[in-house]
């Protein structure tokens, strides 16, 4: 049975197996929208990437291919974007590698959108608001 930890997360779930260049792509995306995010705020992102591929009729059904699906995530339409603090990158990859493994999630967390409260897109009008964890906003 899965133990509740604080701030309302769940360890030791069922491990997701992926290769390394999959945990590479669920790094990137965590470090990239979430790396100033508390580690619930950086999980909640890791779990809408994760929720994506579960739901490959509208999504791409690998991690690298949801995060770098046409349009999705920001950060991937400007390809000179780079590391810049390699101590926080590390950090994000055991978190991913400690989510994958089952370790840490959000229990009932079925976002498949999200955004930062510094915008209002046009498609969030149509969708369900979850929550709000930290800057963003989630949706189903």
């Amino acid at each position: 049975m899965p133990m509740v930890l604080s701030q309302g997360l769940i360890r030791k779930e069922p491990a997701i197996v992926v290769s390394e260049r999959e945990l590479q792509c669920l790094t990137d995306n965590m470090y990239h929208e979430a790396r100033g995010e508390s580690i619930k705020g950086q999980i909640a992102v890791a779990q809408v990437t994760l929720n994506r591929v579960k739901h490959d009729s509208q999504f791409k059904s690998t991690i690298c291919g949801v995060v770098y699906q046409k349009n999705q995530f920001s950060w991937t339409l400007n390809r000179r974007l780079r590391v810049k603090d390699y101590e926080t990158y590390r950090i994000t990859k055991a978190l991913a590698r400690s989510i994958l493994a089952g370790y840490y999630r959000i229990p009932d967390f079925n976002a498949l959108y999200y955004h930062t409260t510094q915008v209002n897109p046009r498609w969030n009008r149509n969708k369900y608001i979850i929550t709000r964890i930290g800057s963003h906003i989630f949706y189903a």
